[in-house]
Protein backbone atom coordinates (compact mmCIF):
# COMPACT_ATOMS: atom_id res chain seq x y z
CA UNK A 1 0.00 0.00 0.00
CA UNK A 2 2.80 2.73 0.73
CA UNK A 3 4.73 1.62 -2.61
CA UNK A 4 1.70 2.48 -4.22
CA UNK A 5 1.11 5.59 -2.08
CA UNK A 6 4.80 7.11 -2.82
CA UNK A 7 4.68 5.59 -6.90
CA UNK A 8 1.37 7.67 -6.76
CA UNK A 9 2.67 11.01 -5.59
CA UNK A 10 5.81 10.96 -7.38
CA UNK A 11 3.65 10.26 -10.92
CA UNK A 12 1.65 13.38 -9.62
CA UNK A 13 5.03 15.48 -8.35
CA UNK A 14 6.41 14.71 -12.04
CA UNK A 15 3.08 15.49 -13.88
CA UNK A 16 3.08 18.92 -12.15
CA UNK A 17 6.12 19.46 -13.10
CA UNK A 18 5.70 18.83 -16.84
CA UNK A 19 2.71 20.76 -16.92
CA UNK A 20 4.48 24.05 -15.40
CA UNK A 21 7.15 23.47 -17.70
CA UNK A 22 4.65 23.52 -20.66
CA UNK A 23 2.34 26.48 -19.34
CA UNK A 24 6.14 28.15 -19.21
CA UNK A 25 6.97 27.83 -22.28
CA UNK A 26 3.54 29.18 -23.50
CA UNK A 27 4.15 31.97 -22.22
CA UNK A 28 8.06 32.11 -23.16
CA UNK A 29 9.34 34.10 -26.42
CA UNK A 30 11.75 31.50 -27.00
CA UNK A 31 10.65 29.24 -30.25
CA UNK A 32 11.69 25.96 -28.59
CA UNK A 33 9.83 26.89 -25.73
CA UNK A 34 7.18 27.59 -27.37
CA UNK A 35 6.89 24.48 -29.29
CA UNK A 36 7.53 22.59 -26.31
CA UNK A 37 4.75 24.25 -24.15
CA UNK A 38 2.21 23.74 -27.18
CA UNK A 39 3.30 19.75 -27.45
CA UNK A 40 3.28 19.44 -23.53
CA UNK A 41 -0.39 21.36 -23.46
CA UNK A 42 -1.54 18.75 -26.65
CA UNK A 43 0.02 15.39 -25.45
CA UNK A 44 -0.44 15.45 -21.48
CA UNK A 45 -4.31 15.59 -21.75
CA UNK A 46 -4.13 12.74 -24.51
CA UNK A 47 -2.03 10.70 -22.55
CA UNK A 48 -4.53 11.09 -19.34
CA UNK A 49 -7.23 10.30 -21.31
CA UNK A 50 -5.58 7.28 -22.79
CA UNK A 51 -4.67 6.23 -19.69
CA UNK A 52 -7.52 6.57 -18.00
CA UNK A 53 -9.62 4.80 -20.96
CA UNK A 54 -7.85 1.49 -20.56
CA UNK A 55 -8.17 1.88 -17.15
CA UNK A 56 -11.88 2.03 -17.26
CA UNK A 57 -12.00 -0.95 -20.04
CA UNK A 58 -9.77 -3.63 -18.19
CA UNK A 59 -12.00 -2.58 -14.83
CA UNK A 60 -15.08 -3.32 -16.89
CA UNK A 61 -14.09 -6.19 -18.20
CA UNK A 62 -13.34 -7.52 -15.04
CA UNK A 63 -16.38 -6.75 -13.91
CA UNK A 64 -18.26 -8.06 -16.51
CA UNK A 65 -16.44 -11.58 -16.26
CA UNK A 66 -16.64 -11.75 -12.59
CA UNK A 67 -20.87 -11.43 -13.13
CA UNK A 68 -20.49 -14.00 -15.33
CA UNK A 69 -18.59 -16.46 -13.25
CA UNK A 70 -20.47 -15.52 -10.22
CA UNK A 71 -23.58 -17.03 -12.53
CA UNK A 72 -22.09 -20.07 -13.15
CA UNK A 73 -19.76 -20.98 -10.54
CA UNK A 74 -19.23 -24.58 -11.36
CA UNK A 75 -17.72 -23.61 -14.61
CA UNK A 76 -14.30 -21.98 -16.24
CA UNK A 77 -14.49 -18.48 -16.83
CA UNK A 78 -12.19 -16.10 -17.95
CA UNK A 79 -11.62 -13.10 -19.88
CA UNK A 80 -9.79 -12.46 -23.52
CA UNK A 81 -8.70 -8.99 -24.28
CA UNK A 82 -7.99 -7.49 -27.30
CA UNK A 83 -4.46 -5.62 -27.48
CA UNK A 84 -4.16 -3.45 -30.96
CA UNK A 85 -1.39 -3.71 -32.96
CA UNK A 86 -0.29 -7.17 -30.31
CA UNK A 87 -2.97 -9.71 -31.02
CA UNK A 88 -4.68 -10.59 -33.72
CA UNK A 89 -8.25 -9.31 -33.75
CA UNK A 90 -10.70 -11.68 -31.81
CA UNK A 91 -13.15 -13.70 -34.42
CA UNK A 92 -16.24 -14.80 -33.30
CA UNK A 93 -18.35 -17.09 -36.40
CA UNK A 94 -15.95 -15.87 -38.98
CA UNK A 95 -16.40 -12.26 -38.61
CA UNK A 96 -13.77 -10.40 -36.84
CA UNK A 97 -13.92 -7.95 -33.87
CA UNK A 98 -11.43 -5.76 -31.76
CA UNK A 99 -11.21 -2.66 -34.26
CA UNK A 100 -13.42 -0.50 -31.59
CA UNK A 101 -11.66 2.80 -30.67
CA UNK A 102 -13.38 2.41 -26.92
CA UNK A 103 -11.46 -1.16 -26.35
CA UNK A 104 -12.97 -5.03 -27.47
CA UNK A 105 -13.09 -8.27 -25.97
CA UNK A 106 -14.97 -11.52 -24.64
CA UNK A 107 -15.82 -13.43 -21.50
CA UNK A 108 -15.90 -17.24 -22.64
CA UNK A 109 -17.69 -19.71 -20.07
CA UNK A 110 -16.27 -23.40 -20.86
CA UNK A 111 -18.72 -25.99 -19.52
CA UNK A 112 -19.82 -29.18 -19.69
CA UNK A 113 -22.52 -27.99 -22.40
CA UNK A 114 -19.88 -26.46 -24.34
CA UNK A 115 -18.19 -22.77 -24.81
CA UNK A 116 -20.24 -20.04 -24.35
CA UNK A 117 -18.82 -16.34 -25.53
CA UNK A 118 -19.68 -13.23 -24.79
CA UNK A 119 -19.17 -10.00 -26.61
CA UNK A 120 -17.56 -7.24 -24.11
CA UNK A 121 -17.55 -3.43 -24.15
CA UNK A 122 -17.67 -1.16 -21.28
CA UNK A 123 -20.95 -0.60 -21.10
CA UNK A 124 -22.15 -3.96 -21.27
CA UNK A 125 -22.31 -7.65 -22.52
CA UNK A 126 -23.76 -8.99 -25.94
CA UNK A 127 -24.23 -12.49 -25.77
CA UNK A 128 -22.76 -14.31 -29.08
CA UNK A 129 -24.04 -17.49 -28.02
CA UNK A 130 -23.57 -21.06 -27.08
CA UNK A 131 -21.55 -23.80 -29.36
CA UNK A 132 -22.13 -27.20 -28.11
CA UNK A 133 -19.36 -29.72 -27.53
CA UNK A 134 -21.00 -31.97 -31.00
CA UNK A 135 -20.46 -28.82 -32.53
CA UNK A 136 -16.66 -28.36 -32.27
CA UNK A 137 -14.33 -30.53 -33.91
CA UNK A 138 -11.10 -28.81 -33.01
CA UNK A 139 -9.21 -26.88 -30.69
CA UNK A 140 -6.40 -25.44 -33.02
CA UNK A 141 -3.55 -23.33 -31.23
CA UNK A 142 -0.52 -21.20 -33.52
CA UNK A 143 1.90 -19.41 -31.93
CA UNK A 144 1.17 -15.53 -31.66
CA UNK A 145 4.11 -13.23 -30.43
CA UNK A 146 3.03 -10.91 -28.49
CA UNK A 147 5.87 -8.69 -27.00
CA UNK A 148 6.98 -4.67 -26.90
CA UNK A 149 10.79 -5.08 -26.85
CA UNK A 150 11.32 -8.00 -24.54
CA UNK A 151 8.30 -7.28 -22.10
CA UNK A 152 5.76 -9.69 -23.04
CA UNK A 153 2.28 -8.30 -22.60
CA UNK A 154 -0.55 -10.16 -20.95
CA UNK A 155 -2.82 -11.47 -23.33
CA UNK A 156 -5.67 -13.02 -21.37
CA UNK A 157 -6.80 -11.82 -17.74
CA UNK A 158 -8.01 -14.61 -15.66
CA UNK A 159 -10.31 -14.48 -13.22
CA UNK A 160 -10.90 -17.71 -12.12
CA UNK A 161 -7.55 -19.49 -12.86
CA UNK A 162 -4.58 -17.55 -12.62
CA UNK A 163 -2.41 -20.05 -13.26
CA UNK A 164 0.27 -19.93 -16.05
CA UNK A 165 3.08 -17.62 -16.60
CA UNK A 166 4.25 -17.83 -20.35
CA UNK A 167 2.11 -16.14 -23.39
CA UNK A 168 0.92 -18.64 -25.82
CA UNK A 169 -1.23 -18.93 -28.52
CA UNK A 170 -4.00 -17.94 -30.18
CA UNK A 171 -6.82 -20.45 -30.13
CA UNK A 172 -9.41 -21.17 -32.69
CA UNK A 173 -12.34 -23.63 -32.35
CA UNK A 174 -13.15 -25.16 -35.61
CA UNK A 175 -16.67 -26.60 -36.36
CA UNK A 176 -17.89 -29.32 -37.94
CA UNK A 177 -19.09 -27.27 -40.44
CA UNK A 178 -15.78 -26.46 -41.66
CA UNK A 179 -16.25 -22.39 -39.94
CA UNK A 180 -13.77 -21.21 -37.30
CA UNK A 181 -15.82 -20.07 -33.82
CA UNK A 182 -14.37 -17.91 -31.80
CA UNK A 183 -10.28 -16.80 -32.29
CA UNK A 184 -8.71 -15.50 -29.58
CA UNK A 185 -4.99 -14.87 -27.76
CA UNK A 186 -4.30 -17.62 -24.59
CA UNK A 187 -2.16 -19.39 -22.96
CA UNK A 188 -1.22 -22.32 -22.52
CA UNK A 189 -2.85 -23.46 -19.71
CA UNK A 190 -6.03 -22.22 -20.65
CA UNK A 191 -6.28 -24.61 -23.84
CA UNK A 192 -5.62 -27.43 -21.32
CA UNK A 193 -8.65 -25.96 -19.34
CA UNK A 194 -10.96 -25.99 -22.37
CA UNK A 195 -9.74 -29.71 -23.31
CA UNK A 196 -10.49 -30.91 -19.78
CA UNK A 197 -14.19 -29.79 -20.01
CA UNK A 198 -14.90 -31.60 -22.57
CA UNK A 199 -17.07 -34.55 -22.59
CA UNK A 200 -15.93 -38.02 -22.60
CA UNK A 201 -17.68 -38.57 -26.03
CA UNK A 202 -17.31 -36.79 -29.02
CA UNK A 203 -14.12 -35.25 -28.08
CA UNK A 204 -12.29 -32.44 -30.26
CA UNK A 205 -8.81 -33.00 -30.88
CA UNK A 206 -6.08 -30.40 -30.32
CA UNK A 207 -3.79 -29.96 -32.67
CA UNK A 208 -0.80 -27.32 -33.19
Amino acid sequence: MRHRLAWRALSFVAFAIVVVSGIAGLRSSNQFFIVFGTFVTIMVPLIIFTVLRVRFVLRSGERQAQKVADANPLDFVFRASWTPLLLPAIVIDDVSRGASPRGWGVVVCVSSAGVEVWRSSPKKLVDAGLVSWDRITAIRAENVPAAVGTREVPAVTFDIDPTGTRLAPAVTLLLNNGSKYITFAARDTLVARILAYRPPTNQPVASN
